[in-house]
């Protein structure tokens, strides 16, 4: 009788030692799977801080992207090529012919635009939208190249020698050409192109920089 009831309780303890290790080994595992879980959690939040950062790491290159505008904009920022018909009264006392003359001219003319990139005038900011960028006005960029196209002299007598009233046109034309080139520089055509190489020229170079996935919007504007 002694035997049974001490068979019976050793069978008592072995089963719950049984079921104390198979607890044990349940809660360890457990316990190694919520552990596996936070670090995983973690990385994916590591992840995704640097992924977003890579959103606004290009506030970051400003001074970067300033020096890339000196370097990279260099004169001339825009090149226009244009045509232009000169009509020139000449008065026959001028060059002692019989009769009045008028000279009609046919150029191409070609104007280069710049922009004074001094760092002192040249504003990269960062706002709430994205950037603003601020740059000097364009202005004509030496004298205008002028070629002629086609060239006539009409009298109602035979001119002699054409090459000097032809030549009195052109003179006349020079100065016309760069007031002309002037006025351009203040078009709004040549002053988008221009926006739009500042604007390309700094986002190009925001978007190799370490670490940058996007680059805000750039907004351009003149002083």
């Amino acid at each position: 009788m002694e035997s049974m009831t001490i068979f019976a309780i050793s069978g008592c303890l072995l089963t719950a030692c049984l079921v104390y290790v198979v607890m044990q080994v349940r809660f360890v595992g457990e316990k190694q799977a919520v552990a596996d879980q936070l670090l995983k959690t973690q990385a994916e939040i590591t992840q995704l801080k640097k992924t977003l950062k890579g959103y606004t790491r290009y506030r970051e290159c400003l001074e970067v992207g300033k020096h890339a505008l000196m370097e990279q904009l260099k004169p001339p920022i825009v090149r226009q090529v244009r045509q232009y018909v000169h009509v020139e009264p000449i008065a026959r006392a001028l060059f002692k012919l019989e009769q009045d003359a008028t000279v009609v001219i046919k150029f191409e003319v070609e104007f280069l635009f710049s922009i004074d990139l001094n760092p002192a005038d040249l504003d990269v900011t960062d706002i709430e939208h994205g950037i603003a960028l601020k740059i000097n006005r364009p202005v004509l960029m030496g004298e205008p190249q002028i070629k002629t196209l086609t060239q006539q002299v009409f009298s109602m007598k035979p001119v002699v020698d054409d090459r000097a009233l032809i030549t009195f046109a052109l003179n006349k034309f020079v100065p016309l050409a760069k007031r002309y080139g002037s006025a351009m520089s203040t078009e709004e055509s040549v002053r988008t192109m221009c926006r739009m190489k500042a604007l390309e020229c700094l986002r190009d170079t925001l978007v190799k920089q370490s670490g940058v996935k996007q680059v805000g919007a750039i907004f351009v504007d003149f002083k």
